[in-house]
């Protein structure tokens, strides 16, 4: 299982962004939606992102669904992840039944 790196300053520019991108999110995100929400900051090609993305990965911040080939942001391990609007038990994602409670 991989451990949270607390470690912050380590990130590059692009993992900051694209790992704020994610914390923003309200779903997980495609590499290419990613891509599109941060051209403006500097990111220009898709490979740019999912290099960020694997790096992120290894260092255990992000999660890669694989049945909907989106990312999102991790809480440092493999237990569930929610949010106001849906949670993910680790295979599937599902709608928040009460978001006040998440």
């Amino acid at each position: 299982m991989k451990k949270l790196n607390k470690n912050f300053d380590d990130l590059t520019k692009n993992q900051a962004l694209i790992l704020d991108c994610l914390k923003q999110a309200r779903q997980p995100l495609g590499a290419y939606t990613i891509l599109k929400n941060l051209q403006s900051k500097g990111i220009r090609a898709p490979l740019q992102v999912y290099r960020a993305l694997d790096q992120l990965a290894d260092k255990g911040l992000v999660h890669k669904i694989e049945s909907l080939n989106s990312w999102m942001r991790s809480d440092g391990n493999l237990s569930p992840i929610r949010s106001s609007r849906f949670w993910w038990d680790g295979l599937n994602i599902h709608p928040a039944l009460n978001p006040e409670r998440v």
